[in-house]
Order: C-alpha cells, then sequence, then structure tokens
C-alpha cells in the first residue's frame, strides 16, 4: 500500500506527540518487564508501557530519582538498602510484581514477556532487551526512527517529483503548487521534529 501524503502528514503528527526515542525494554526478568524511553537520568530512564498496579515499594521518578513509598514493604527496604540485584529478597506485595503478557506464536497463548528477556549479565536478573517479535518491533520503531523514515519518503518523493519535471518540461502537469505542497510538507515535518526535541533536563 502506498501512503498518500496526508497519511504521512498523520503519522507525523502522532510521531510529534509522542516521547522522542530510543525505546527500549528493561526491568528485571523475574519481575517487572517494561517499556522505557530517555528521562532525566539516562536513556532509558522513563516508563512508558509498565503493568505495575496499585502504590509499588518505590517509585522511579524523572527528577527525583528513588522513592520510598510510605506502604513499602520490609524486603523492597532491604533490596534497596543492600542493592540486592539478585532477588535474594523478593517483595511481599505480589500485585507490584505483574508484568506484560504477549501472545507465543507457537501455540498462541499468553506467556509473560519475561520469557523472551536477554539478562544484561547472566548473573543479574535485570535485562537489556526482548526478542519477542512484537516487542522488538515496538522497540526499534520508536518515534524518533519513525519520524526519520518518513521524512526521508517526503524528500525523496519531492526530488523524484523535479527530476520528472526536468526531463519533461514541455508537456510535464507539474507544477509550482505541487511542488511547494511537497517543499511544505518536509518543513512542517522538519519543524515538528526539531520543537518535540528534548528538553536539557530529559537529556541524559
Amino acid at each position: 500500500m502506498r501512503l498518500s501524503d496526508e497519511d504521512i502528514e498523520d503519522r507525523l503528527n502522532v510521531c510529534n506527540e509522542a516521547t522522542p526515542g530510543p525505546w527500549g525494554w528493561r526491568g528485571n526478568d523475574n519481575g517487572l518487564v517494561e517499556l522505557r524511553g530517555p528521562g532525566h537520568f539516562g536513556p532509558y530512564d522513563r516508563r512508558l508501557i509498565s503493568a505495575v498496579r496499585g502504590e509499588p515499594c518505590f517509585t522511579y521518578g524523572d527528577y527525583v530519582g528513588v522513592v520510598e513509598n510510605p506502604s513499602a514493604c520490609e524486603n523492597c527496604i532491604k533490596a534497596w538498602a543492600t542493592r540486592d540485584y539478585d532477588g535474594e529478597y523478593p517483595c511481599l506485595k505480589p500485585e507490584n510484581l505483574n508484568t506484560i503478557w504477549v501472545t507465543d506464536p507457537d501455540p498462541m497463548v499468553l506467556r509473560p514477556i519475561n520469557q523472551w528477556a536477554v539478562r544484561e549479565r547472566h548473573y543479574r536478573s535485570n535485562i537489556i532487551d526482548v526478542t519477542h517479535p512484537d516487542a522488538a518491533h515496538i522497540a526499534a520503531y520508536d518515534p524518533t526512527t519513525v519520524r526519520e523514515m518518513l521524512l526521508e519518503i517526503l524528500m525523496l518523493r519531492g526530488m523524484a517529483y523535479t527530476a520528472a519535471c526536468a526531463l519533461d518540461s514541455v508537456t510535464s502537469d507539474c507544477t509550482d503548487a505541487e511542488t511547494n505542497h511537497h517543499v511544505g510538507l518536509l518543513v512542517k515535518g522538519l519543524l515538528g521534529a526539531a520543537n518535540r526535541q528534548e528538553t536539557p533536563d530529559e537529556r541524559r
């Protein structure tokens, strides 16, 4: 299916409203796995899609760092104090250990996304990626990447249109209005990208 200029413009608007990339799957393969994007403390600091319910024991904010909530369980307090990366002190509030579920292509049943998690180090539960095809697609096509692809399409279309006019300047139906239309879409997309850049506080 060929995208019309209007389709591209609609998708550019969606990209410009979304959190810039890069996006990636982070968390722990024995607990919560979530989709994250750039935040105040690093490139994967901001939670974009998470499965936490209720009040978690600790909150991870863009500007405040790690905050212990009043209802934090004893194990989570110990885990944070001792930097427990091996799960020696599992959370005592099971409702906070929910994770995202995805469909296993074979045999088409829902399973925890943790089954496709890739550990940063084999002896720690914290992860750096998820290999499930749908999850990998979501992370790979973040708004920044998609915007760049769409702008490339607009640029190539404009170049092709201009080349066609140059090759057949006598009989061509090319008009200044249509040329300006292509240029206008490209400029609008570039301006949208510039306006949606991360603020200084969001950079790593």
